[in-house]
């Protein structure tokens, strides 16, 4: 597992509003948001961290709080490599080619939004009307009009 992706550029854009990462596959006109599990490993393949780094930093999370069973090595690999692989038939990533060992290059400690634990399994939710996007963006909310249509 010592594999490295990309996101698929310029085919996928993303972009983290607040704490919220969005990713539009401009080639399908589908967009993605994820959770905070996702949302960091997401954050780790756009720097081409290696999959084995991000298994590492994954269980790290998870074992942070505490208050659940710890999750051991071979578990967290299931996980991002399921995730991984989710993620690759979305067409949102690629794998580079190189073959890295875990611990090459600059690692940014930063994956994820909060520092806090959690336990969540990385997901991906899919959607296809981008209504639903201008729905979820704080951004473009806007109060109903009181005039009425002339």
């Amino acid at each position: 597992m010592t594999s490295t992706y990309r996101v698929r550029l310029p085919d996928v854009v993303f972009e983290n509003f607040s704490g919220d990462l969005v990713v539009l596959n401009l080639r399908t006109g589908n967009y993605f948001s994820f959770n905070s599990a996702g949302a960091g490993l997401f954050n780790g393949i756009s720097q081409q961290i290696p999959a084995s780094t991000l298994a590492h930093l994954f269980q790290a999370r998870w074992n942070m709080n505490g208050t659940a069973e710890p999750l051991d090595l071979p578990a967290s690999q299931q996980i991002v490599s399921s995730y991984i692989n989710q993620l690759r038939e979305l067409g949102l990533i690629e794998e580079t080619g190189l073959n890295q060992e875990a611990g090459g290059g600059v690692i940014s400690p930063m994956l994820w939004e909060s520092s806090e634990a959690a336990l969540e399994i990385p997901l991906v939710t899919t959607h296809s009307n981008l209504q639903d996007l201008l729905l979820l963006d704080p951004v473009h909310e806007t109060l109903p009009s009181t005039e009425s249509a002339r």
